[in-house]
C-alpha cells in the first residue's frame, strides 16, 4: 500500500519520454535538411504509440508500475531498431550476415522476449525506480529539445536583425529602359573547374566547355568559388558579398549551419528585390536543400510527391529508425515489384533532377521577364545516373562523378540552345557551380557566362559574389563596385572550417 502511494506521487513519465525523445534527436541531427513543418506529423504519433503501448499494458497487466517498466524496455528496443541494424548492414560473422532484417530481427525478438519475462516476474517496483527513469528520460529529452529550441531562437533573433538592417544595404540605382533581358541563374551543385576534373578524374570536359563558347559564352579559367559549402556559396552570390560583411554576427566563431538563416538570406537578397521592382517574375525549384527553396517565389516549381509513400522524407527516415523499418522495406519492395515505381533508395535524387532539366526548358515560352533560379542537385551524390541518364544507383562511389558530368553536360547544352533560340531579347545566363567536388579542389567550380554585348566584363579571377554586381550594373543600372575576389576553402578542422586559399588557375600546375 505504501509502494502504491509513493507511486501516485511518481507518475512514471518516462514511457512518453522516451517516445518523444527519437524524433526529436533525428530532428536535432537534420535542422539544416529538414523543414520543421514535416517534423510535427512524427512527434505526435511517436508520442501517440508511445501512449498506446503504456496504456495497453496498463489495461493488460492492471499495474501502473509493471506497464511502465515493460512499456518503456519495449519502446526502447522498437525506437533503437533501425539504428542497430544500420550498425550491422552487410557485415558477416563466420560466414553469417547479420545485416538482414531476418537475422537482427530474431536477436531482437528473442530479447524481447526473455527480457519481457524477466521483468515481469516482480509484481511491483519500488517508486524510486519510476523517480530516477522520469529524471534520466527527462534530463533526455530537455537536451534533445535544446539542440533543437536553441539554434532555432537564435535564427529568429539573426532574422530579424537582417531584417532591421536591409534598408541600410540598399543603393540607388539609375534609371533604365528598352528590352530587359531574362536572367538564368543555373546552380549546378559540385559542378568543378575542368582543370580539378582532369586532376581527380582523368575526364577531359574541353568538349563541353568549347560547346558553351562556340554559343558565346565567357568561362573564366581561374573561377573559384567563396565558400566551400552551399547555403554559404549561394547566399553570398545573391547578397553579392561576403558573410562577414551583411550578417550581424561572426561567421568565422559562430555555429555553421544555421540554416534558417541562410533560408532568410536565399529569400531577401538584393538581386531579387531589384528585379521584383523591374516587374520581373521569379521562378524557382524544389530541391531537397530545403534552406535553399524560394518558397515564395512568384512560380515555385515542385516535383510531384513520390508514388510509392504518403510520406516525406523525414518520415521515411524516422520509420526506418523503429521497429517498422522492415516491414516498410518490404512495401516499397512489393510496390516496386507489383506495380513497376522505382523506389530504389537514390531514385528521389533521379527524379529530382530530371524533373528540374524537363521544367527548365519549358521557361523561355513563358511570357514576361523573368528571373529563373534552379538549383540542380547533380552532379552532386548520391550519384544517380550514368552518363546516358539513365538510372544507376552509384551512390558515393566515385566513378558516379564523371558519369553524370557527362550527362548534365548534354542536357545543359540543350537547354541552353532552347532559351536562346526561343528568347526574344539576348538573355543573361549564369552556369555556376556552388562548389567543388573533392576536398583538395573544393573552391574550384565551373563558371561560364553568356553576357549579350559586356562579356569583356568578366574577368579570369571572377568569384560568384561579383556575378551580380556585374549583371545588376551592366543590365539593370546598378552602381555597385566589384569586391575583391577572395575564396574560402577546406581548413585543418574540415569542411566547416573555412580557411582563405590563394587563388589557382586551370593553366597552372
Amino acid at each position: 500500500m505504501n509502494v502504491e502511494r509513493q507511486l501516485a506521487k511518481t507518475i512514471p513519465l518516462y514511457p512518453l519520454l522516451i517516445s518523444l525523445y527519437p524524433p526529436l534527436m533525428l530532428l536535432a541531427a537534420n535542422l539544416g535538411q529538414v523543414p520543421l513543418a514535416e517534423t510535427w506529423r512524427v512527434m505526435a504519433g511517436s508520442l501517440l504509440f508511445g501512449l498506446l503501448v503504456y496504456g495497453g499494458l496498463r489495461l493488460l497487466l492492471g499495474n501502473w508500475s509493471r506497464a511502465a517498466i515493460l512499456s518503456a524496455f519495449l519502446l526502447v528496443l522498437f525506437f533503437s531498431y533501425g539504428h542497430v541494424y544500420k550498425l550491422v548492414e552487410y557485415r558477416e560473422v563466420m560466414g553469417i550476415v547479420l545485416g538482414r532484417h531476418r537475422t537482427v530481427a530474431a536477436v531482437w525478438l528473442a530479447i524481447t522476449v526473455l527480457g519481457g519475462w524477466l521483468l515481469l516476474r516482480r509484481r511491483q517496483y519500488p517508486a524510486s525506480i519510476h523517480q530516477i527513469l522520469n529524471a534520466v528520460a527527462g534530463v533526455l529529452v530537455l537536451l534533445a529539445a535544446s539542440q533543437v529550441v536553441y539554434p532555432l531562437a537564435r535564427s529568429e533573433v539573426r532574422i530579424r536583425q537582417l531584417a532591421d538592417n536591409a534598408e541600410a544595404r540598399l543603393i540607388d540605382y539609375t534609371d533604365v529602359s528598352g528590352n530587359l533581358p531574362d536572367v538564368y541563374w543555373i546552380i549546378l551543385d559540385g559542378y568543378g573547374r575542368a582543370d580539378a576534373l582532369l586532376e581527380d578524374y582523368h575526364f577531359d570536359n574541353s568538349e563541353f566547355l568549347d560547346a558553351l563558347k562556340g554559343l558565346g559564352f565567357v568561362i573564366p579559367e581561374c573561377s573559384m568559388s567563396n565558400y566551400p559549402m552551399t547555403a554559404f556559396s549561394l547566399t553570398a552570390t545573391l547578397q553579392m558579398n561576403y558573410q562577414e560583411n551583411f550578417t550581424p554576427y561572426n561567421w568565422q566563431e559562430d555555429e555553421r549551419k544555421d540554416y534558417l538563416t541562410h533560408h532568410y538570406l536565399l529569400e531577401h537578397n538584393p538581386v531579387r528585390a531589384r528585379l521584383d521592382a523591374l516587374d520581373y517574375e521569379i521562378i524557382a525549384f524544389q530541391t531537397e536543400y530545403w534552406f535553399a527553396n524560394v518558397l515564395d517565389a512568384d512560380t515555385y516549381l515542385a516535383r510531384p510527391p513520390e508514388p510509392a509513400s504518403k510520406l516525406t522524407k523525414y518520415e521515411q527516415m524516422y520509420v526506418c529508425t523503429t521497429g517498422l523499418c522492415p516491414i516498410f522495406e518490404a512495401y516499397l519492395t512489393y510496390i516496386r515489384r507489383n506495380y513497376g515505381v522505382p523506389v530504389d533508395r537514390y531514385k528521389y535524387r533521379y527524379d529530382e533532377i530530371q524533373f528540374t532539366l524537363e521544367a527548365l526548358k519549358k521557361i523561355p515560352a513563358r511570357d514576361g521577364r523573368k528571373f529563373v533560379m534552379a538549383h540542380v542537385l547533380g552532379p552532386h551524390d548520391p550519384f544517380v545516373m550514368n552518363a546516358e541518364g539513365e538510372y544507376v544507383e552509384y551512390g558515393a562511389r566515385r566513378e558516379g562523378y564523371p558519369q553524370e558530368v557527362q550527362y548534365l553536360n548534354r542536357r545543359v547544352l540543350d537547354i541552353i540552345q532552347t532559351i536562346l533560340e526561343q528568347s526574344e531579347t539576348p538573355p543573361v545566363i549564369v552556369v555556376q557551380g556552388d562548389h567543388g567536388w573533392e576536398m583538395h579542389n573544393r573552391t574550384k567550380i565551373l563558371n561560364a557566362y553568356y553576357l549579350p554585348g559586356v562579356a569583356d566584363q568578366v574577368y579570369a579571377e571572377i568569384t560568384p559574389v561579383n556575378t551580380f554586381r556585374i549583371i545588376l550594373n551592366q543590365y539593370f543600372g546598378g552602381t555597385f563596385e566589384l569586391l575583391p575576389d577572395k575564396s574560402y576553402g577546406v581548413g585543418p578542422r574540415g569542411l566547416a572550417d573555412f580557411t582563405l586559399v590563394e587563388p589557382s588557375c586551370a593553366s597552372t600546375p
